[in-house]
């Protein structure tokens, strides 16, 4: 049974991944693409051996996004904004090519996974990652945090979000970060919990303000993209 990911209240729960990498493990940063989303290499990332069965017969590869592929996430990220919530007032037209500067702009900290069946982008999954400070130990400190994991509704109940999560925890496991954090919904526990994240007391949370007037709560967002990542 793939892991349902369900919708989160206003105030979510958020988890930790605790030792991804060996404590004061050197960063190992990896060459950026000079534009676009994510990272220049676009190996497939390892999966389970039933995934990796089905993916091979179904034309299925989990690796980073391309640069070429920008316009396709930033799709995928409108169309689920419209799928849960209605047509936004932004088109998509316009959405694209803002996103797709966002995205160039900010390739050093946010960094995308991706489904591919083929050449079409069917899911995503995006890690954050964050400088921390230096210790006596290790100058290099970095943590990060998974956000948007999301599949194409033609492709869900398939493992394939649980897989963009396995993936997504393998690239930090390869970037040397020191934990991993998500924001959760009470129902989504039990999926992440499957991939080793646990709640913290010591993580805790202060909601700056109430946002911008007219703005999608991004709890609400969030939750109900990983509600339908499956």
């Amino acid at each position: 049974m793939p892991p349902v990911l369900g919708p989160r209240p206003r105030h979510g729960i958020h988890l930790t991944l605790a030792r991804v990498a060996p404590a004061f493990r050197p960063v190992r940063n990896r060459p950026r693409s000079p534009g676009g989303v994510g990272v220049a290499e676009a190996a497939p990332y390892p999966c389970s051996r039933s995934c990796a069965r089905m993916n091979a017969v179904n034309d299925i590869a989990i690796r980073p996004a391309r640069p070429d592929e920008s316009a396709a996430v930033a799709e995928l990220r409108w169309r689920w904004v419209q799928e849960t919530y209605g047509t936004p007032d932004t088109t998509l037209e316009e959405f694209v090519p803002r996103f797709v500067a966002w995205a160039r702009e900010n390739e050093s900290s946010h960094r995308c996974m991706v489904v591919a069946r083929g050449d079409t982008v069917i899911g995503m999954a995006w890690l954050a990652t964050t400088q921390r400070v230096p210790h006596p130990r290790s100058f290099e400190r970095m943590s990060g945090d998974v956000q948007c994991v999301y599949v194409a509704p033609g492709e869900r109940d398939r493992g394939l979000g649980g897989e963009l999560i396995e993936a997504v925890l393998s690239w930090a496991r390869d970037l040397g970060l020191e934990r991993v954090t998500v924001h959760s919904s009470d129902r989504a526990v039990p999926a992440y919990s499957r991939h080793g994240f646990e709640a913290s007391p010591r993580l805790l949370q202060f909601e700056v303000g109430g946002g911008r007037r007219g703005a999608m709560p991004v709890d609400e967002v969030e939750d109900e993209l990983a509600r339908r990542a499956r």
